[in-house]
């Protein structure tokens, strides 16, 4: 698993390319707030106005977030007074990122939706600009780096592809190779390292071609922060000696505390830790030079984890609350939540409980404060309103402007009149070609989805047939015959005088009753199982795949994150079922050595992932099967009944995997 230094130094890795796509030249902060304050005194309110704002933001964005919120809001403000939706696009970039380093995932993903929203729109107008594609890669890559930190690995991985295909477009190497590293770093944290290390060396690869030394930095060290996690500290070791080898030949200070606390944890982690301190200690050594806050909270919470290690818990503490401080009066989220867990830690080992859970009550505070659902209804309400609001906005200024074109055509000559008309005409047969078109095409998909539809329909018919069937049989066989002994028992029972063999019916009678009452048991457990009722779904999916994996046949391995106890029983029993219906298929069918479940839930929706490496199958051909779709159709019409979305993938030799999307 990820421990969470590794969590840690992704962390600042994936900030450093914010920096990278979203400003185009660095300030040092002592040397130039005081120049751009001064520039920003005596502006108007402009483009340059804006961008002093913007610079002012990224300036502040790690030392003083408090200041870079006011100077992205300020430049929100100022480029919606002159109508400037690029600047404006900026702006919400700015302000998201802002958001993000205080761990204000909701906010951050709002401000960095609108930014897309204008820049998509100006994109419509001029689709080769090279500009707006650079601002939408940078806009996308950023959202993907909100749900990398929220561990929603898929979503951050299908942004920052968004991000690489804009890249491609513009042939904008440095953002393809900062795109392929953050899919690299989405890849280590789901655990598939071959993946991980594919898209590393990749963007390895894309960055020698640039020649940029930053670049080919950042990448060895995300190759290391890769091989660490594998764990193989020898290879990270490796990359991340080469990276800081590199960034001590540009003396590029930001960045080595990042590679000395890299290194640092290496070392801590191969047992070596006089080495590892001297490491910490360079890197809180260029922290307090510089005045690096941010550097300031990682480094002493590497000492607090570091001192923990080597059993010198009061050290531990102490490292731990100047971390938790500086995290306090920078508004870090984030690490004022991982300061309070592990000093929850180190407080438990000392016998000091009452500190421990003081630790532990304000970790989960925080905790529930950056990924509150509640927030982010109220986030996606706001804006909701926000757009309709400029839409409606636009409607107004598109009528105005619709008035202004009426008034000056009149003033034109016949000749241009007739041309405008006839070029109407030519557009509104089009229009009316296009609309025949598009009904046809309608009448084909409703066709095709009535037949869908009717399958479905009769695989339900089938299987609560099949289901009927199966309980008839099972009460009958199961239980018929031992009623009717019974009944022969309680005749005999009034046939007989003799006190000792009216006893002996009894206890016989009894017994039956038990076996009875069992089996009934049993049949009722077949139609809802107990597990589900009582120790809610994801412990009935565990205890099923116990069972498989006891039997040595097939290895399953099962995720479950953010699962409730219970959901809606119709909503349980169908994904129990068609996981159900799909481990059988995969076990008859399959000839498959290994089954991958993950079960998912994410604000209001549950992710349910299934794949096993069998043989696969043409699923179009099974599907228009009588026989061999059923399976399949039983799967189809469960999801169609809670409401879910899926989609299935089969071919020869390439086994099966199913995505299934349900709302809760």
């Amino acid at each position: 698993m990820t421990t969470k230094s590794t969590l840690l130094a992704s962390t600042l890795m994936m900030i450093a390319l914010f920096l990278f796509f979203s400003v185009e030249q660095s300030y040092s902060q002592n040397n130039q707030a005081d120049s751009l304050k001064q520039i920003l005194s005596v502006s108007q309110e402009d483009t340059n106005y804006v961008k002093t704002c913007l610079d002012l933001a990224w300036l502040y964005m790690y030392s003083e977030t408090d200041s870079a919120f006011v100077y992205a809001n300020k430049g929100i403000i100022a480029a919606k007074k002159i109508n400037h939706p690029f600047m404006l696009a900026n702006s919400y970039n700015a302000l998201g990122v802002t958001n993000i380093v205080q761990g204000r995932y909701a906010k951050a993903i709002s401000a960095l939706n609108k930014g897309v929203e204008l820049t998509r729109q100006l994109l419509e107008k001029e689709p080769e600009s090279r500009k707006y594609k650079r601002r939408i890669l940078a806009l996308y890559a950023n959202i993907g780096n909100v749900h990398y930190y929220k561990g929603e690995y898929l979503k951050a991985i299908d942004n920052y592809i968004k991000s690489l295909n804009y890249s491609n477009q513009i042939n904008y190497t440095p953002g393809k190779a900062n795109c392929l590293s953050n899919i690299g770093a989405a890849y280590k944290d789901l655990l598939n390292f071959d993946k991980a290390l594919e898209y590393n060396y990749k963007s390895l690869a894309l960055a020698l071609q640039t020649k940029d030394d930053y670049l080919i930095s950042q990448s060895l060290n995300n190759l290391g922060a890769t091989y660490y996690s594998v764990p193989d500290y020898d290879s990270a070791r490796y990359y991340f000696t080469q990276s800081t080898k590199r960034f001590e030949k540009e003396n590029n200070e930001y960045e080595l505390i990042n590679s000395y606390v890299n290194m640092g944890d290496v070392y801590r982690h191969l047992g070596r830790f006089d080495t590892a301190l001297v490491y910490y200690n360079k890197a809180l050594n260029i922290s307090t030079k510089l005045g690096s806050t941010d550097g300031l909270i990682n480094v002493y919470y590497m000492l607090g984890e570091l001192y923990d290690s080597t059993q010198q818990y009061h050290k531990s503490i102490a490292n731990l609350n100047k971390s938790l401080e500086l995290a306090r009066q920078t508004g870090t989220r984030r690490f004022i939540m991982l300061s309070h867990e592990m000093l929850a830690k180190v407080h438990v080992k000392l016998n000091e409980y009452k500190e421990a859970y003081h630790h532990f009550y304000q970790s989960s505070i925080m905790r529930d404060s950056i990924f509150s659902e509640e927030r982010d209804k109220s986030i996606a309400e706001m804006e909701t309103k926000f757009r309709t609001k400029e839409k409606e906005e636009k409607i107004q200024l598109l009528l105005k402007e619709n008035a202004l074109n009426i008034a000056k055509s009149q003033n034109r000559q016949i000749l241009f009149v007739s041309v405008v008309i006839i070029l109407l005409l030519l557009l509104l047969a089009v229009i009316l070609a296009y609309l025949a078109y598009k009904n046809k095409q309608k009448a084909a998909r409703s066709l095709l989805q009535q037949k869908a539809e009717k399958k479905v329909l009769n695989a339900v018919v089938q299987t609560e047939y099949k289901e009927r069937k199966r309980f008839a049989e099972e009460l009958h066989d199961s239980m018929g015959a031992l009623l009717s002994t019974l009944k022969l028992y309680v005749n005999e029972l009034g046939d007989t005088s003799n006190t000792d063999e009216k006893q002996k019916l009894l206890n016989r009678a009894n017994e039956l009753l038990d076996e009875t009452i069992g089996n009934a048991r049993s049949i009722s457990h077949k139609i809802m199982p107990a597990s589900i009722k009582e120790q809610g779904l994801e412990y009935a999916l565990r205890s099923l795949i116990e069972k498989i994996n006891a039997s040595g046949k097939i290895v399953v391995e099962f995720e479950a994150v953010g699962v409730q106890k219970h959901y809606e029983e119709m909503t349980e029993l169908s994904i129990y079922r068609m996981l159900l219906e799909m481990i059988n298929n995969t076990l008859r069918h399959a000839g498959a050595s290994k089954i991958e479940i993950s079960l998912i839930h994410t604000n209001s929706t549950l992710y349910l992932t299934y794949s096993d490496n069998g043989v696969g199958f043409d699923m179009k051909n099974a599907l228009q099967s009588s026989q061999g779709g059923i399976g399949l159709a039983n799967i189809l019409s469960r999801i169609e009944i809670i409401g879910g979305k899926y989609q299935l993938n089969s071919k020869p030799g390439k086994g099966f995997t199913a995505d299934i999307e349900i709302p809760v």
